[in-house]
C-alpha cells in the first residue's frame, strides 16, 4: 500500500465519464425532436413563431401576417418572402373572418411591425348573417388601425374556390374593397391563380385549400411590395391621392 506523502501529486480527476454521459444523453434527446421537426411542418412553424417572439427584444419584429387558415397555412412566410425568420410573424389562424381579423391586427400592434400583411373575407361569406357592407367596413378599420400607428397594411383579396355560390359572393366583395379602399394597397391572386373565376387545378390540391404553386405566387407578389422597403403602393386611380399626400391639382 502507498501512502501520499507532501510529495506526492494528485491526479486530476477524468471528465471524460461526464462528457460521454452528455453526449450521450444529448443525442438521446435531440434525435426525436430533430425527427420531429423533419416530419412535422406545425411543429416547425410553431417553434419559428415561438423564437420570433420570445426573440424580439433582439431581432424586432417587421412583418406580421394575419388573417384566416389560408394565410397560417402560408406557415414561415419569412422563409417564403426571403426575410429573416425570426423577424416576420404569422398570426392568422381557423376561420378568421373580418371582424376577427380586427382583433389580429391589434395584436399585431404590439410589436410596432413596418408592415402588417392581411387577408379576410372568405370565411365571412359562410356567415349566415353575412353582410358586405360589415365586411368592407371591418377592412376599413383594419386599415385605419394599422396606418393610425404608421404601419403599412397591405391586403390580400379572398381568393376564389370551387364554389360557383361562394366564388359570386366573393368577385362581389373583392371588387368592393377595391372601390372603397382606393388607399389601401391590394394585392389581388385571383388574377393569376383564379383568372375566370375559378381556382386553377394547378394552384390547389383539392379545390379548396392553395398549394405550394399558388403560395409561391403570393411570396412573390408580397416580395414585391418590400422592393421599397415595404412601402409600396399601387397606382392611385384617377381622382384619388395616396395618404399623406396632396393632389396635384388642388393647388392650382
Amino acid at each position: 500500500m502507498k501512502l501520499l506523502t507532501c510529495d506526492d501529486e494528485q491526479q486530476p480527476m477524468s471528465l471524460a465519464p461526464l462528457f460521454h454521459k452528455l453526449t450521450k444523453t444529448y443525442l438521446i434527446l435531440s434525435i426525436p425532436i430533430a425527427a420531429i421537426f423533419v416530419c412535422s411542418s406545425g411543429t416547425r412553424f410553431a417553434a419559428a413563431q415561438a423564437l420570433a417572439r420570445g426573440g424580439v427584444s433582439i431581432v424586432p419584429i417587421s412583418r406580421v401576417f394575419c388573417g384566416d387558415e389560408v394565410t397560417r397555412d402560408g406557415g414561415v412566410w419569412g422563409w417564403r418572402i426571403a426575410a429573416n425568420p425570426l423577424g416576420t410573424l404569422n398570426l392568422a389562424d381557423g376561420k378568421a373572418t373580418s371582424w376577427q381579423l380586427v382583433a389580429q391586427i391589434r395584436e399585431a400592434l404590439e410589436y410596432r411591425p413596418k408592415t402588417i400583411y392581411a387577408m379576410a373575407g372568405r370565411f365571412d361569406v359562410d356567415d349566415p348573417a353575412y353582410s358586405e357592407d360589415r365586411t368592407v367596413e371591418q377592412l376599413k378599420k383594419a386599415h385605419e388601425l394599422a396606418n393610425g400607428e404608421g404601419t403599412h397594411l397591405v391586403l390580400t383579396l379572398a381568393p376564389y374556390g370551387n364554389s360557383p355560390e361562394k366564388n359570386a359572393q366573393l368577385a362581389s366583395l373583392n371588387a368592393r374593397i377595391e372601390k372603397d379602399m382606393p388607399d389601401a394597397t391590394i394585392l389581388n391572386l385571383n388574377n393569376t391563380i383564379a383568372p375566370q373565376g375559378t381556382l386553377l387545378n394547378r394552384y390547389t390540391n383539392d379545390g379548396v385549400h392553395l398549394n405550394e404553386a399558388a403560395y409561391t405566387v403570393w411570396a412573390n407578389m408580397v416580395k414585391a411590395t418590400m422592393a421599397g422597403g415595404d412601402t409600396f403602393r399601387p397606382n392611385v386611380p384617377a381622382g384619388h391621392t395616396q395618404p399623406g399626400k396632396k393632389d396635384k391639382s388642388s393647388d392650382d
